[in-house]
């Protein structure tokens, strides 16, 4: 099969491309041909997962790793006979996610009760929260109202399991809603106590204030973590936001607000190390506690959300930051 002047191949494993091909891939790696004069390949994601590409050559310019192509439409790969370059204009690729994301909700169809997850089919449905056009991430965000506005997403596969370890969270915020309410997290079944639980929130719960973002763990031996950012959040700024755990402790949770990093207010400082799957849905814009019910829903806007599965690096925060197109 050919399109315009390229031999369309599909692949289910790691593949090496030809001159004028178009490669489109269920995220097997992709291997660019031999540098050659004016050569070209085209790369696209089949179902939205990541696809890896290997430059057969010195190097991929403006990459220090492989290029990872992204969801909408073909990343366009060209030499001038030693390197290879992304086509200017054309570009598509996840140059702004961090290589250990594994959830990413743009927030960008401007329409309809689906929120896509562009990485795994985590996909949410949305449950009130409207879309607002805008200077946002691809166009799109979602407002909630504070009623009982919010996306209801899936079980996060086996990121419960992994809050005892390193991960990250990236999201943008912007709200006046100070009265003590929740971003995301679920709760498993047999709490309060005793039980895997992640909240992301504005919350005023125990020392916690519901002007600035904050974090509570807990795991199945009821061991806690609560810590908070020092900056304030619910002004009506627009602010993105990385929760970045590099540790087992309160004080290896760092925050950072629009690129740089946050002081921090440490409430509990257990060490959480024994979590399981969530057994519930994640929802956004809300919680969901151990009984499953949906509570604590936040008035204000989210937008752009990306769960890794380690931690991130300051130059991955700062790129991420950088990206957001109000920034």
């Amino acid at each position: 099969m050919t399109f315009n002047q390229y031999n369309v191949t599909t692949i289910t494993e790691p593949y090496t491309a030809s001159n004028e091909e178009y490669i489109i891939s269920d995220g097997s790696t992709v291997t660019l041909p031999e540098p050659s004069e004016n050569a070209i390949v085209a790369v696209v994601s089949r179902d939205g997962t990541r696809v890896p590409v290997e430059p057969n050559a010195t190097e991929l310019v403006e990459f220090d790793s492989a290029a990872r192509v992204g969801t909408t439409g073909a990343t366009y790969f060209v030499s001038d006979g030693t390197n290879w370059y992304l086509e200017s204009g054309r570009e598509n690729v996840f140059g702004d996610i961090p290589d250990s994301a594994i959830f990413h909700w743009k927030i960008s169809e401007g329409s309809g009760s689906t929120l896509t997850e562009e990485l795994n089919s985590q996909d949410g449905t949305i449950n009130g929260p409207t879309w607002e056009e805008g200077n946002w991430y691809e166009d799109y965000a979602l407002i909630g109202d504070g009623t009982d506005d919010y996306v209801d997403t899936t079980q996060w596969q086996s990121f419960g399991s992994n809050l005892s370890n390193n991960w990250a969270i990236f999201f943008t915020l912007e709200t006046t809603d100070d009265s003590g309410t929740w971003l995301m997290g679920t709760a498993n079944d047999g709490g309060p106590a005793d039980t895997t639980t992640f909240f992301v929130g504005l919350r005023d719960w125990f020392d916690l204030s519901p002007d600035t973002v904050g974090l509570a763990l807990r795991d199945e031996d009821d061991n806690r973590i609560r810590v908070e950012s020092d900056t304030t959040h619910t002004d009506g700024g627009t602010y993105r936001i990385c929760i970045n755990k590099t540790g087992d402790t309160a004080g290896d949770i760092q925050f950072w607000t629009n690129g740089s990093e946050d002081s921090t207010s440490i409430d509990a400082d257990d060490t959480v190390s024994n979590t399981e799957n969530f057994d519930k849905n994640v929802v956004f814009f809300a919680r969901r506690n151990h009984s499953g019910d949906v509570m604590d829903y936040m008035d204000g806007l989210l937008d752009n959300i990306i769960i890794c599965d380690d931690s991130v690096s300051s130059s991955d925060i700062s790129s991420d930051y950088d990206s957001q197109p109000w920034s």
